[in-house]
Order: structure tokens, then sequence, then C-alpha cells
């Protein structure tokens, strides 16, 4: 093979290393604009993380005020049916008495009044 005169040479390797410092040139320019897309990304979903956290956080404060756990619900539930049920029980017992006196009294009139126990008869 011949070899090739040094001007030559040296034009084609000038070329050479041009081409490849241009190529590096290019992949330097594409990997700065991806590093500099990737911050602002990082910087958005940061942002987005700030707010989600901060909304979760007022969740977390009004989740015990708005809303009831369901055992919470169902166990005051039951206390509201037993604290009616205690009150209708007494108040039945109040009845009871209430009748039971009024009967008592009705027998007291009628022995007053002569009738002997036969108040509805002279009705």
């Amino acid at each position: 093979m011949e070899q090739l005169p040094t001007g030559a040479l040296i034009s084609i390797i000038s070329v050479l290393i041009t081409v490849l410092l241009t190529l590096v040139g290019i992949v330097g320019y594409f990997l700065k604009d991806i590093r500099a897309s990737v911050k602002e990304k990082q910087k958005d979903q940061d942002e987005n993380l700030s707010v989600i956290s901060k909304e979760i956080s007022k969740l977390k404060e009004d989740l015990p005020v708005k809303y009831v756990l369901k055992d919470d619900y169902t166990r005051t539930l039951k206390e509201l049916k037993d604290d009616q049920t205690r009150a209708i029980a007494g108040v039945e017992h109040k009845v009871d008495t209430l009748t039971r006196d009024v009967r008592e009294m009705l027998q007291v009139v009628s022995k007053l009044t002569g009738l002997g126990g036969k108040l509805n008869d002279h009705q």
C-alpha cells in the first residue's frame, strides 16, 4: 500500500477530529438539554408532592371532625337505643304506677259513695 502524503494524512485526521468533536458537542448539547428537562420535571414533582402532602395533612385533620368510623357509629347508635329503651321503660313504669294509683283511688271513691266497686254498672 502506498503511503499517503503527510499533508493528506493531516487533513484526514483533522476532518476526523472535527467530525468527532462535532459529534461530542452535539451529544453534550442533548445531554445538557435532557439534564435541564429532568431537573425541571423533578422540581415540578417536588412541588406536586408538597401540595399533596399538605392536602393529606388537612384531610387527617378533617377526618375525625367530618366523618365517623363505622364501629364508632354502631356503638353510639347502640348507646342511643339503650338510652331510649331505658327511658321508655321508665315511662312505662310511671304509667303503670299511675294506673295502679287511679284504680286504688276509684276503689276508695266507690267505697265512699257506697257503690261498692260497681262503678261501671251505674253509668
